[in-house]
């Protein structure tokens, strides 16, 4: 499989040589016809041919002049597969020519000739072509030479001559390839990858398949070098690239575009597949190692580099706005142009769960919750469409609709109101989200102390400085922090002293757990000595009982949230007034 994803070998089998991009091979076919069309307009050198056979002769010169002309003019915007005709028709031609001259002293003159249909077909074709080439001008000569009576002697002398120069020409082009093979991985390199998207392109220009392209870049990657010296860092690419090979199918084509950034090419792939392919590469690394993908598919009309640009816009976004991740240009399922036709539409709608004050119960704000009615699925929740929304970068306009709707909420309730807004790792990653917060809060007119960002400790989990700065700055707007889901990932004293946080909501699981038994009183009255010492805000999720209440305000927390208090509903509740029933 390694070969086949851009080394020499299988990969020659199926593919032509790096010598035969269009161009070169445009311009040697026009060559090779107009050097056969100047052959045939030279004079006999006897009288022995007929007028008419004369004029035959000259009428197939002519024909290979206008055919050379039109490949050197426009033969590089010809399909690929027009010039197997071209080749084999020219060694057709050729013979044609040496039978048309029999009984002339010059009919063996155009056996040379032989040699340019012969060097073409080796040179410009796959292994599998190239025979196949090699073939039609032996059988071609063979004809030929004995049709006008050649001595065997001479025909073995010819066709092994013949066999010869093909091998030689095939085996020198296809040396050249090395010169298309990254050195490090074994893959091919930038220069293959032009030639072989060329082709990809011009395939899926041909019939109905896809064509997809996936990007790749190592996260970090500069820092692993800093850290451990280029050797590591060469161990870390070779180390990439032996387990890509284990997850790229056969006869999909692999490349490496540069420094830590490699390229897949998948023809006959749809944007789904290429999705969960790429999906797979991200699975497949080390365990030190993460990367960010783009993939794009080929459209219609597309050149190559259109095509690789797309892809790039897509690697872009994954970089910018969340690494370890992939994003596609388009999406699979379409889920990200049906997230966005149903913003357009109002499909999306908030629904508030009341968060109260423990002490006296009453409604002190409301955690947003979106929800997409969809016209045909009915109510859903965000683990239907959220992910699909953070993979294909349709996230920013969702997160952005949820940041605007529920600050004009709050800001429409009263001066109490405070809104919690759920904000994903993808967010936070784009350096322009604190803009968009305080914006927001601009236009409509909120004190930012009544906004509370809520984010898990996923994100603190990834150590992006950008994410960092990001929820700094949102912080120096004025705007809270708060770590959801305190105490179910490896939370830890540091991130809580070190990182930007102003608030923090105990997991659920801790709270049911007060019914049951299940959690110690100490490790709950733990947390929340640990947050007050802090001087962090403590709200208790998930709350569901009387009990649970209790225990929770006995203990200190200053606010809860859950079913208990009220189900998410669509209207904000109001500031200050009793719990919901």
């Amino acid at each position: 499989m390694a070969a086949s994803l851009g080394g020499t070998s299988a990969g020659s089998y199926r593919h032509a040589p790096a010598v035969a991009p269009r161009k070169i091979l445009s311009r040697a076919a026009g060559v090779f016809y107009l050097l056969g069309g100047i052959a045939c307009q030279l004079p006999p050198g006897d009288i022995r041919l007929s007028a008419g056979r004369n004029l035959t002769i000259h009428a197939i010169g002519y024909f290979e002049l206008v055919i050379g002309l039109a490949l050197l003019l426009t033969g590089h915007r010809w399909p690929r597969w027009t010039y197997h005709p071209l080749v084999a028709g020219g060694s057709i031609l050729i013979a044609a020519t040496i039978m048309l001259a029999r009984g002339s002293a010059t009919a063996e003159d155009p056996l040379i000739t032989f040699a340019l249909p012969m060097i073409a077909g080796t040179a410009f074709f796959s292994w599998r072509g190239a025979v196949v080439h090699g073939l039609i001008v032996d059988i071609a000569a063979f004809v030929a030479m004995t049709y006008i009576d050649l001595y065997a002697s001479r025909i073995i002398i010819v066709l092994g001559g013949l066999a010869c120069i093909g091998a030689s020409v095939g085996w020198l082009a296809r040396v050249g390839d090395r010169i298309e093979e990254d050195p490090l991985t074994g893959l091919g390199n930038r220069r293959a990858l032009a030639r072989r998207l060329e082709f990809a392109v011009e395939s899926a220009a041909r019939g109905n398949d896809g064509l997809a392209v996936v990007m790749l870049d190592l996260d970090h990657f500069k820092a692993a070098n800093d850290r451990g010296g280029h050797a590591a860092g060469d161990e870390l690419l070779v180390s990439c690239t032996r387990r890509w090979r284990e997850v790229v199918p056969h006869e999909r084509l692999l490349f490496r575009y540069g420094g830590d950034e490699f390229v897949l090419l998948l023809p006959g792939c749809s944007l789904g597949e290429a999705t969960e392919l790429a999906d797979e590469l991200r699975a497949g690394l080390p365990q030190e190692a993460t990367a960010s993908i783009g993939v794009a598919m080929w459209e219609r009309g597309d050149s190559s580099s259109l095509l690789m640009g797309r892809a790039d816009v897509a690697l872009y976004d994954a970089k910018a706005n969340g690494r370890n991740q992939t994003v596609a240009y388009g999406d699979p399922s379409q889920a990200a142009r049906e997230i966005e036709m149903a913003l357009k539409a109002g499909e999306f709608v908030l629904h508030y769960q009341p968060i109260v004050a423990l002490e006296d119960g009453t409604v002190r704000g409301a955690e947003a919750l979106v929800r997409w009615q969809h016209p045909k699925r009915g109510l859903l929740g965000p683990s239907e469409f959220i992910s699909h929304a953070e993979r294909t970068g349709s996230i920013h306009a969702l997160g952005a609709w949820t940041l605007d709707r529920a600050v004009a909420a709050a800001a429409a309730a009263g001066t109490t109101m405070v809104a919690s807004v759920n904000v994903s790792i993808t967010e936070l990653r784009n350096p322009a989200f604190s803009k968009l917060v305080s914006a927001t809060i601009e236009r409509h007119h909120l004190t930012p102390r009544r906004l509370i960002v809520e984010v898990t400790e996923g994100v603190y989990d990834e150590h992006d400085q950008q994410v960092i700065t990001s929820l700094t700055e949102i912080r120096a707007l004025g705007v809270r922090v708060a770590l959801d889901d305190f105490g179910s990932g490896w939370s830890s004293l540091r991130w809580l002293t070190s990182f930007p946080i102003d608030v923090i909501k105990i997991d659920g699981s801790f709270v049911h757990g007060i019914d049951s038994g299940a959690t110690s009183f100490e490790v709950l009255n733990a947390i929340i000595r640990l947050g007050k010492a802090l001087g962090l805000s403590i709200v208790g999720e998930q709350v569901e009982t009387e009990r649970q209440a209790a225990v929770l305000c006995e203990l200190g927390c200053d606010r809860a949230q859950g079913y208990y208090f009220g189900r998410p509903a669509p209207d904000l509740p109001a500031s200050g007034l009793p719990r919901p029933a």
